[in-house]
């Protein structure tokens, strides 16, 4: 519950305003699958995330669509109707 509370306090991403809490941690508990495990300190402080190899390649692939999306974000809009006849014409290219 500490990582949930932390949360609360920050405003800014890896921008800790809250004493102990890990913006970094806090923020990828997010995104983790539910099968991630934490490995902690004797304080409980986690230090290393265990994710099973399909649920990582899952989230590798996430967090790659989500940078290409970022990347496209500035790209001129493409009416539906021309962005088909340009993936008819890819198709039949093929």
């Amino acid at each position: 519950m500490r990582g949930e509370l932390a949360q609360l306090g920050e405003r800014r991403l890896c921008k800790p305003e809250v004493t102990g809490s890990n913006p970094v941690f806090s923020t990828m508990e997010m995104i983790l699958p539910k099968t991630a495990r934490f490995v902690v300190d004797e304080n409980g402080d986690k230090k290393e995330i265990i994710i099973p190899v399909d649920d990582l390649n899952e989230l590798i692939e996430d967090i790659y669509d989500a940078a290409i999306a970022r990347a496209r974000l500035d790209d001129e809009d493409v009416p539906w109707e021309e962005a088909k006849k340009v993936l008819r014409a890819t198709d039949s290219e093929v």
